[in-house]
């Protein structure tokens, strides 16, 4: 199970890497495109951190605990981003710019901002996740990353319906 895991994270570090290579040998330096080639290397990083993950589970030597939860943390604070960041990228893509006011934005990061703060405590209050025996356990609140990360990816495909509603008129 472990190598699995592993593999299908190494595969898919690799055709992202690939698309990334031929979004930049494409010479257009455009904001979204910028902000599409940050998403790609985000993703690679949480490919790469949930390997790291998988692999560090259930290993036991003098710091592996530690290890696990800043793997962790690392892991599920960058998954966040990804989806705050794809919001942005869809609003970019769509309407040629950030101008919706930065007091919206502000709220829009809050979820975000919110969730940063209790996963980088998650050691102290292990809320999110926490690390027993040398094992990744969930913690009570551990739904609230996925409500935020689905939150962020459903308000990006209202804003593309509501454009596309408005192309239709």
């Amino acid at each position: 199970m472990l190598a699995t895991h592993i593999q299908i994270d190494i595969c898919f570090m690799i055709m992202i890497f690939i698309i990334y290579l031929n979004v930049r040998k494409s010479n257009n330096y455009s904001f979204d495109n910028k902000i599409l080639s940050f998403l790609m290397i985000l993703v690679i990083f949480v490919l790469f951190f949930d390997a790291l993950g998988w692999f560090f589970d259930k290993r036991v030597w003098d710091y592996s605990e530690i290890v696990l939860y800043f793997v962790d943390i690392i892991y599920f604070s960058l998954s966040c981003i990804i989806a705050f960041f794809w919001m942005i990228f869809v609003y970019i893509k769509l309407y040629g710019n950030m101008d919706m006011g930065k007091l919206k934005w502000v709220f829009l990061a809050v979820p975000l901002t919110l969730f940063l703060i209790l996963n980088i405590t998650t050691p102290f209050r292990k809320l999110i996740f926490y690390v027993e025996d040398y094992t990744y356990v969930r913690g009570s609140m551990f739904a609230l990353q996925t409500i935020i990360n689905f939150g962020y990816l459903i308000a990006s495909s209202i804003i593309a319906m509501i454009q596309r509603k408005k192309e239709i008129y």
